[in-house]
């Protein structure tokens, strides 16, 4: 069977795809759309605009504004933590901490349950003996 051919008869062809004529293959409807108003858009937009905004973006990253901030470096520098060894190491080793913290307040809770069982298996033994004692009857150890 060739490559590209399409496989036992089904709407695929070997390699998964599509193949011609096929009505779920037809793509993102809305494509046409969006490439006509993103030319329009490269149409209005001038290098002196994208100056202008970038120069806005800076002025206002150079006041302060985090989201200026955090955009302005994305862009010059790209997002350095998704592609930081470092950084994906220090998440790494927050994310262990953080699943040890998790662990010892589960067995924490688990040895509350059991002191919590034991206090009030204690509470039971009382009571019975109490009312023991008022009925006059003795309770074996």
């Amino acid at each position: 069977m060739a490559r590209n051919a399409p496989s036992n008869g089904s709407d695929h062809d070997g390699r998964g795809r599509f193949t011609a004529g096929n009505k779920a293959g037809k793509g993102n409807p809305h494509h046409r759309r969006v490439a006509e108003l993103r030319a329009k858009m490269l149409e209005r937009v001038t290098p002196d605009d994208v100056s202008a905004v970038v120069e806005a973006l800076v002025n206002k990253a150079k006041a302060g504004d985090t989201a200026a901030i955090k955009l302005l470096l994305d862009r010059v520098f790209g997002r350095i933590a998704d592609h930081d060894a470092a950084a994906a190491e220090d998440r790494a080793e927050r994310d262990a901490l953080r699943r040890e913290r998790e662990r010892e307040r589960v067995e924490r809770e688990a040895g509350l349950n059991e002191a919590e069982a034991v206090i009030h298996e204690a509470e039971q033994r009382r009571m019975l003996e109490l009312r023991a004692s008022m009925a006059g009857v003795e309770l074996p150890e």
